[in-house]
C-alpha cells in the first residue's frame, strides 16, 4: 500500500489552516525569560566545575577504561577454560 506524502506547499496550507492559539501573557512572559535564562547562562567557574571536568576527561573514562580491561581478561581466560 503507498503512503504518498504531502508536498511541502500542501503541508504550508494545512498549517496555516490551524486554528491561532493565543497565550496568556503571564505564561508568554515566563516563557521568554526561561529561554533568556538558558541562553545567556553564564559559565560556571569555581572548584566544582574543575572537579567536573576532571571527572569528565579523566576518571569516568578511565574507569570505563577499566571495566572493559576486566571484562576482556575474564571472557578471555573463560573461553581458555572452556578449551583445555
Amino acid at each position: 500500500m503507498p503512503h504518498d506524502d504531502p508536498s511541502p506547499n500542501d503541508l504550508d496550507a494545512m498549517l496555516r489552516g490551524l486554528p491561532g492559539v493565543t497565550l496568556d501573557r503571564r505564561v508568554e512572559v515566563q516563557t521568554l525569560r526561561r529561554a533568556r535564562a538558558v541562553l545567556v547562562e553564564e559559565e560556571e567557574t569555581g572548584l566544582l566545575v574543575g572537579l567536573r571536568g576532571f571527572w569528565e576527561r579523566a576518571v569516568a573514562p578511565a574507569l570505563v577504561m577499566g571495566t572493559v580491561a576486566s571484562y576482556l581478561a575474564w571472557a578471555v581466560q573463560s573461553a581458555g577454560s572452556l578449551y583445555q
